[in-house]
């Protein structure tokens, strides 16, 4: 199976998949990372197949970034590389001018692929007749707790939903991403200016050019969710930036770019009267509508002259 798919992409020698990963703020990462390098040592695919590339990004080059990219040096091909441009599209670009892989692979830093993650974005990459195609994997939200906080469930519903960034916004999120090198070169780079909502930009660019997404639920990555109103808040300020600098660059995106990935107005009015606020649900829905307010809040800051969030 594996000698299909790599004769299918027409790569000579040995397939080597370059999978990216920027890391910032790396004392708070580390322990996921070391889960998520464990795990790339652990595909069903040959490790001599694969390459990973880290990119550090922090202000300055980060001693535990470094000190685990040796550690796992003798078990996997790995690369170090620091991008002193902050935000991850602009460290996502130095990667792919580093990678030597004929197909790359994004993942978040918080991220943990599944043993088959590989093989299985390969094979969706392979499938069909279409040569311009972008590859959604899908994206699991795990907690810490088994049952999940308020702040998690809301995670589950409204963050990452692949399937549903294919469908109705025609795009694919960097948490899990497959295409082609060239492919990607074709399209474009990331637009580093772009703190957030990089990758929305990079998809209505290759979806002009006549590119095909496809969601592939069995390319599987865990990603670790917000689990604190005060990490929900940061990141809900940084995606707000984001948008914000979408409208002032002009970046050509799809038209359908609502922050909350679905109409929940709709839903929060006619659940509102059947739910009591203090049900699991009616929280949640009840933490959407706080969060949306927070998000107008701050693009309506950005819009006064306050600089966008990074992190």
């Amino acid at each position: 199976m594996q000698t299909d798919i790599i004769k299918a992409l027409e790569i000579e020698g040995p397939i080597l998949i370059s999978v990216i990963i920027p890391v910032f703020d790396a004392s708070s990462r580390l322990k996921v990372l070391s889960f998520a390098l464990d795990a790339l040592g652990n595909q069903s695919i040959s490790r001599k197949q694969v390459e990973v590339i880290l990119v550090d990004n922090s202000v300055n080059p980060s001693v535990e970034i470094a000190r685990l990219a040796e550690k796992y040096h003798q078990r996997l091909q790995i690369k170090l590389i620091w991008e002193q441009i902050p935000g991850s599209y602009a460290a996502r670009n130095s990667a792919v001018r580093a990678a030597t892989g004929a197909v790359l692979a994004f993942m978040d830093s918080d991220c943990v692929p599944s043993p088959d993650w590989l093989f299985y974005g390969l094979k969706a990459l392979n499938s069909g007749k279409v040569e311009d195609r972008v590859v959604a994997g899908r994206v699991i939200r795990r907690g810490r707790r088994a049952r999940g906080t308020v702040f998690e469930w809301h995670e589950r519903l409204f963050s990452l939903n692949q399937r549903m960034n294919v469908k109705s916004r025609s795009f694919c999120a960097t948490a899990n991403l497959f295409v082609k090198k060239s492919i990607f070169l074709k399209v474009g780079y990331f637009d580093s200016r772009l703190l957030s909502g990089g990758d929305l930009e990079w998809g209505a660019r290759f979806k002009k050019i006549g590119g095909h997404f496809l969601y592939a639920p069995t390319a599987v990555v865990e990603h670790q969710v917000v689990d604190s109103l005060l990490s929900l808040v940061k990141r809900t300020r940084r995606k707000a930036g984001g948008r914000f600098l979408l409208e002032k660059l002009d970046c050509e995106v799809c038209p359908f770019i609502s922050y909350s990935g679905f109409n929940v107005e709709h839903y929060v009015a006619r659940l509102r009267k059947v739910l009591s606020p203090f049900s699991r649900l009616g929280r949640v829905l009840l933490l959407r509508k706080i969060i949306l307010w927070i998000h107008d809040i701050e693009m309506f800051l950005c819009r006064l002259g306050k600089s966008p969030l990074r992190n």
